[in-house]
């Protein structure tokens, strides 16, 4: 997304001149580099790991009326958000984390239907508490569309109509700078992650067999630079400006 490539932007002005950018640019790449590093470690374990971080970087901002209080309310959030996704795709989602070692346990149609509704209900109940109206009409048109799509379209749609665009609104809005000067910034970065995770593909498929799939190799790559991305967003969330979002 056109947002994760701002990452070395804030996190070059979070440092404040005490760090130079190659050494910025050199610990970004060597988190990248320690998280590819990990699913040869424990494949699980990383895919738990970038779920539970994927869950509190949604739970940030999708939740940002909280203005940076009450975390725990955020990580269910995303945690619920995460999985409504997978249990309304379930067959899917077993058949794209199986590669990692994660086996999920079998329910039948009835009872994926019953926990999907819990779940979109508990979305509607944090989402109703801590946004405005807008905002929750929104997200839970965007979840019922995706019932019926693929899980990975399903999911895009969320994290393009509703995640990344209300991300580039803060950024745009917390960093008083227009469209287009985000845009020229980010544009070289996003160009460099979408050829990380080409090359990172690439290199997983020859290395071994398990990865063939073009979906975990995918999960692969937005584990390794989530991670860096969630820092860099949380810090401007925390720090960049003190005005209230999306209000």
């Amino acid at each position: 997304a056109w947002h994760t490539g701002l990452d070395y932007y804030l996190t070059v002005k979070s440092s404040a001149g005490r760090l130079s950018k190659k050494t910025i640019l050199s610990i970004y790449i060597g988190i990248i580099l320690m998280v590819i590093a990990g699913w040869y470690i424990s494949p699980a374990l990383i895919m738990f790991s970038f779920l539970f971080n994927a869950a509190f970087h949604f739970g940030e901002t999708d939740l940002i009326m909280l203005n940076g209080k009450k975390i725990i309310p955020r990580i269910f959030y995303g945690i619920s958000l995460i999985a409504f996704y997978f249990t309304s795709h379930f067959k899917e989602a077993y058949n794209y984390l199986k590669p990692f070692g994660i086996a999920l346990p079998s329910i039948i149609s009835t009872n994926e239907i019953i926990i999907s509704v819990i779940l979109f209900t508990l979305i509607a109940l944090f989402i109703y508490a801590y946004a405005n109206i807008q905002s929750t009409i929104n997200l839970l048109l965007i979840l019922l569309l995706g019932i019926k799509l693929p899980l990975i379209l399903a999911f895009g749609i969320y994290y393009i109509m509703i995640h990344s665009t209300n991300a580039w609104s803060d950024l745009r809005d917390g960093l008083n700078l227009s469209n287009n000067t985000l845009i020229k910034m980010a544009l070289p970065f996003t160009f460099a992650g979408v050829l990380f995770i080409t090359i990172a593909a690439g290199i997983f498929q020859k290395l071994d067999s398990i990865y063939n799939e073009p979906v975990p190799l995918v999960l692969m790559g937005l584990a390794a630079i989530t991670l860096p991305h969630t820092i860099a967003m949380s810090y401007f969330y925390r720090n960049f400006s003190k005005k209230d979002f999306r209000k």
